[in-house]
């Protein structure tokens, strides 16, 4: 791990704060040393204008596994997976642990299938065909708003929408195979009491 960020460029006191907690995230994930530092070098890269440093990352994924359930094993595997395009969609890292969380903990699925399933989405709701199809629908949208405000006016639409154009908002922004992490997204979304906006403030307070 220290030979690892010592290439990245950091002085001596941030590779050993980095390995250090590099350590720490792989006592609490159950992850390995080297995944560790993927995980940690993966966010700071992305998120370099709204993450602190390594140990702001640690105290966030340990709060969430402590006070929801989500284990930062899955918190890990899908912001390795997914950290780049989140940035790519401005999505901060508060927002990313809230997203991956309430999939989590809704469909109980992995983290490297939540994070894959995040790349897909996150691509097909920039692209304007998708954008397009969405306008005609109803749901006013474009590049100008961030992801999660695209997927905010989302699902208040499809609250109020019939199964038939539920189906076909869900199919262009999840495509066939991501469905229904997309539905429990949106679901939680729409309860302001839902796992997203809870963690979303736990991680604002810290």
């Amino acid at each position: 791990a220290s030979q690892e960020f010592a290439k990245q460029g950091l002085n001596l006191e941030e590779t050993l704060n980095r390995t250090k907690n590099a350590l720490v995230l792989s006592k609490l994930s159950g992850i390995g040393v080297s995944e560790s530092v993927g995980v940690l070098t993966s966010v700071l890269n992305a998120f370099n204008s709204s993450v602190v440093n390594s140990t702001d990352i640690i105290n966030k994924l340990a709060q969430v596994d402590v006070n929801f359930s989500v284990s930062s094993k899955d918190l890990c595997e899908a912001i390795e997976r997914v950290g780049d395009k989140a940035q790519e969609a401005n999505v901060s890292f508060d927002e990313l642990i809230s997203v991956v969380s309430a999939v989590q903990f809704t469909t109980g699925r992995s983290g490297a299938a939540i994070g894959n399933a995040l790349k897909t989405i996150f691509l097909r709701l920039s692209k304007e065909e998708v954008m397009g199809k969405l306008q005609q629908m109803g749901i006013n949208i474009d590049n100008k708003d961030s992801f999660l405000e695209k997927i905010q006016k989302i699902a208040s639409k499809v609250e109020s929408s019939s199964s038939e154009d539920i189906s076909t908002i869900t199919e262009l922004i999840g495509g066939i195979y991501q469905i229904n992490i997309l539905k429990s997204l949106l679901k939680d979304l729409n309860n302001k009491n839902g796992i997203y906006y809870r963690v979303l403030a736990l991680m604002q307070s810290k």
